[in-house]
């Protein structure tokens, strides 16, 4: 007759079996004729067989049904069934919740790498927006202050190059201080003269800018202990120019250890500011014709300043020999405020 349905729990690495079955009581067992059929593994009942042995080899995860006959051959009856329930369990890591972790854990490593890329992304833009704007801004200030345009063209090219080159700390340092040459020139702007402690502030960032540029010169800014840098005043932007000369032009690769000085110092009543290079000299500069012309300008200015205070103490002077250098000493009479009615 029918007994109880028993279950075999079984793990993975469990999946080679062997069951034998027999009917035992009954009249005339050595008659008997075995036969089964697995549920989830084989459609069709097994022919009746004089032994009971079911054998299955690496039999996949999951859960079978074992239905077991047992048939008398004299009476041509089924005088035993049994039904086992059978689960081969997966292992771990074939298991719904250990994909689903996995899946997790992918999918939040995903999010947090997508997270931290739109997050560069973020900050490299803000960067070059603020980058973006400071430009935007200096040139406009540049432009109000009339300042240099080859200056102006060259500092802001740098600082597009290393935008280029994604060195943004040193882009942003160099805004600062192409920011702070443009402030003091714009506060300077309005008035004839600015005060000599201002110009020496302007001239150290202006040397500070063309060293990111031209970081093989040496550069020197000397004031003399004796010159009240608080009390006088001059033109802005005379020397500068100068500077930008030496810079661009006085130097080729023959040059073996280029310098530029910038020396401030008085002489009687006069104040007197020495911009030197030891460079080619002026004749055998390239573009003499575009670097006469910035001396040129220069000198004219000082003509109109000696024309509108009456006086010859604004005057300039070019001592330069070839691959000797070149000095250029400019004077100034003593100027005590930033916009006076004669000198």
């Amino acid at each position: 007759g029918n007994m109880p349905t028993n279950h075999l729990n079984l793990s993975y690495n469990q999946n080679d079996i062997e069951i034998r079955f027999a009917a035992h009581n009954i009249y005339n067992a050595t008659q008997n004729l075995y036969r089964y059929i697995i549920d989830g593994l084989k459609k069709n009942w097994t022919s009746f067989e004089p032994a009971g042995t079911i054998q299955l080899k690496g039999i996949a995860s999951g859960n079978y049904t074992l239905r077991m006959q047992c048939k008398n051959i004299a009476t041509g009856k089924i005088v035993a069934e049994r039904t086992i329930q059978l689960t081969i369990n997966p292992p771990y890591w074939a298991t719904l919740w250990f994909r689903a972790l996995v899946a997790s854990v992918i999918a939040l490593l995903v999010y947090l790498l997508v997270k931290w890329r739109i997050n560069s992304i973020r900050k490299e833009e803000r960067a070059k927006a603020e980058i973006a704007q400071r430009i935007a801004e200096s040139k406009l200030q540049a432009l109000r202050a009339q300042m240099n345009p080859h200056f102006t063209f060259n500092a802001i090219n740098s600082i597009q190059n290393f935008i280029i080159d994604k060195d943004n700390d040193k882009a942003l340092h160099y805004l600062s201080e192409f920011s702070k040459l443009i402030r003091n020139t714009l506060e300077s702007s309005t008035e004839k003269f600015t005060s000599l402690e201002a110009e020496v502030d302007f001239i150290k960032s202006y040397l500070e800018i063309q060293k990111l540029r031209f970081d093989n010169v040496h550069t020197e800014l000397e004031v003399d202990a004796k010159v009240n840098v608080y009390g006088l005043f001059i033109p802005p932007l005379v020397i500068q120019p100068l500077i930008e000369n030496a810079f661009e032009h006085a130097f080729n690769s023959s040059v073996k250890a280029p310098k530029i000085t910038v020396a401030y110092k008085q002489d009687g009543n006069l104040l007197v500011c020495v911009v030197a290079d030891n460079g080619v000299g002026m004749k055998i500069q390239e573009n003499a014709k575009h670097n006469s012309k910035g001396l040129l300008l220069v000198k004219e200015r000082l003509q109109f300043l000696n024309s509108e205070y009456g006086t010859s103490d604004f005057s300039m002077a070019v001592n330069s020999s070839t691959n000797c250098g070149t000095t250029i000493t400019v004077t100034f009479p003593l100027v005590k405020n930033s916009n006076p009615l004669s000198v």
